[in-house]
């Protein structure tokens, strides 16, 4: 009976290999002046179990397949070759990886499974590569991560899970990463980084978790200074495009920290950091926890809520600082004092009116200065006369007429480029200054594209010539500065501006030192207002004489009637007696 229950299961073996699981066979292409060999067009469904073939298979270390379609990593691939290196399985449908699919691939170093279809990783679904160094999971549906999915990945350098759908991580997932670098969670859908999750891992440089929805980043999730010690600190944390409101890190050694595009409306940093990228937030103050020894050399707080430089000032290691589109206001003039070794400064758009003497005393190292889009009527270049090594400079968008530009370069000698359109500039003198700066190799920086209207080297200017021009383009200037004065007529334009010269004129006043730099602005700006439209002027009073012309000669003709009849007030009456007597 046993014997014959063998020869049956013998046919049983016969019949199924023959006939039910006909293996298909695929052939290597060999990619000539690479050492990468492909397969191509390579489609394996359910537990199929396709041959793999190649001429010199054991001396085969790159391979990629091409167009195909496989459910899972065929595990019988790393048997015909045992000394695969570089695996690529990009966009080849890929569903899962089981736990015995690279249970050969001990020497395996990449593994990309990129842009495929994975959803889950379990447990020990990387087992026998144990020699992985750069693995990646980018965009997939990847939602659920086991606790013990990277348990044999203990020299895995880089992990790449950009683009998946992921939610949640397990404090202790990347636990067993012990040799990691860097890992990719960017654009997932992450709300929580719990305590715990990053910090077994004392050789991580490298986390970016930007393009999630974090909200909350709880305490202790990364290594704090305390276990740096024996530990790498972090080189970059990038948590932009995120929904943070709050962040404490003044424990954590960063270097680069990126907090771009959040809700955020205070920071509290640790002295390590060295370059903070905040811009798009609520930010109205940022501190450092040991001032003393900061190390912070790049802060970049475009579009915030600062209002002052009082904390700012502090942090007197700094080499880059871009407070652009911030209400600001007047400069104190030691507001800058302690930012000696400052090269790079953006104020851009933060309503600043005064610049005094001694405001740039001590940026001696200053190399780049952004002052465009501000409320600066005038602009004296002594100014800056402890910048020497000054090599561009933005005045754009300003109400200046005139500059002391004779000993520009003298002063500057590194100088190579000079923003200077959307001023109020005259075109006469204008001409002289740009022929100046061509004179001396001083390239001008263009802020908005060439309108037909009068310009200088594609700088607008104001022809005194042709006043209905220069109040058109006026016009068109306003217009630009925002999109809803569109279409509006002239009186629209004026109402619209008359209120901000008031605000202006009220925000001033306050500070008795800036009385008489408003006080000028207003002068000019009324001047300016009243040439514009003198024309326009006489052809009112014009129309008003005419009007009192008409009105004062029926006037008088109605005045002489009156009089001739009061002149003889019975004549009408005896006549109409004698009518009726007759």
């Amino acid at each position: 009976m046993q014997r014959k229950c063998v020869i049956h299961l013998i046919l049983l073996w016969f019949i199924v290999g023959t006939n039910g699981c006909v293996a298909e066979e695929y052939h290597c292409n060999v990619e000539y002046y690479s050492h990468v060999v492909s397969f191509s067009n390579v489609v394996v469904e359910g537990s199929a179990m396709p041959r793999f073939s190649c001429s010199n298979s054991d001396n085969i270390a790159d391979l990629i397949f091409k167009m195909s379609l496989l459910e899972e990593v065929p595990k019988q691939l790393f048997a015909t070759f045992p000394n695969l290196v570089v695996a690529n399985f990009t966009r080849s449908g890929i569903k899962r990886i089981n736990r015995y699919s690279l249970n050969r691939a001990v020497h395996l170093k990449n593994l990309y499974l990129k842009s495929n279809e994975l959803q889950e990783l379990n447990a020990d679904c990387f087992y026998g590569a144990v020699a992985l160094l750069d693995l990646d999971l980018s965009f997939n549906n990847i939602s659920s991560i086991d606790r013990m999915a990277f348990n044999t990945l203990s020299k895995l350098l880089v992990l790449w899970m950009s683009g998946n759908k992921l939610r949640s991580l397990d404090s202790r997932v990347f636990e067993p990463l012990q040799s990691i670098r860097t890992i990719y969670l960017n654009s997932n859908e992450l709300q929580v980084i719990e305590a715990g999750l990053f910090v077994a891992n004392h050789k991580l440089k490298n986390i970016l978790l930007h393009s999630n929805h974090i909200s909350v980043i709880e305490e202790g999730a990364f290594r704090d200074e305390k276990s740096t010690e024996s530990s790498t600190a972090l080189l970059i944390l990038s948590l932009s495009n995120n929904k943070l409101t709050k962040l404490n890190v003044e424990k954590v050694k960063i270097i680069q920290l990126y907090l771009t595009n959040n809700t955020l409306e205070a920071i509290l940093l640790s002295p390590w950091v060295q370059t903070l990228y905040a811009e798009n937030n609520r930010i109205s103050n940022v501190t450092v926890s040991d001032v003393t020894n900061m190390q912070l050399k790049t802060l970049r707080l475009a579009n915030n809520s600062i209002t002052s430089l009082e904390s700012i000032q502090l942090f007197h290691s700094l080499n880059e600082l871009d407070l652009s589109n911030n209400y600001i206001g007047p400069l104190n003039i030691t507001c800058l004092t302690k930012l000696v070794f400052l090269k790079e400064l953006r104020l851009q758009r933060t309503f600043i009116s005064n610049l005094q003497h001694g405001t740039f005393a001590q940026q001696q190292s200053l190399k780049w200065l952004d002052i465009s889009y501000n409320n600066l009527d005038r602009f004296d270049f002594d100014i800056l006369t402890s910048s020497a090594t000054l090599q561009q400079i933005f005045l754009d968008g300003n109400r200046l007429k005139s500059l002391n530009y004779e000993h520009l370069k003298k002063t500057f000698p590194a100088l190579v480029k000079i923003g200077l359109s959307e001023n109020n500039w005259n075109c006469t003198y204008l001409t002289r200054l740009v022929s100046y700066c061509n004179d001396h190799a001083i390239r001008l920086f263009k802020s908005q594209a060439i309108q037909i209207q009068t310009n200088i080297n594609g700088i607008y200017c104001f022809d005194d010539k042709n006043p209905v021009t220069n109040w058109n383009n006026t016009l068109h200037q306003v217009q630009a500065l925002d999109s809803h004065l569109n279409g509006t007529s002239e009186d629209s334009v004026l109402q619209t501006l008359l209120p901000s010269m008031m605000d202006d004129t009220k925000r001033f006043s306050e500070n008795h030192t800036d009385v008489g730099n408003q006080t000028s602005m207003l002068d000019w700006i009324i001047h300016d207002f009243t040439r514009n439209q003198f024309t326009l002027i006489i052809a009112v009073l014009v129309i008003v004489c005419l009007i009192l012309g008409v009105n004062v000669y029926f006037l008088v003709k109605y005045h002489r009637r009156s009089c001739s009849v009061e002149s003889n007030p019975y004549d009408n009456r005896d006549n109409s007696v004698g009518m009726i007597i007759e």
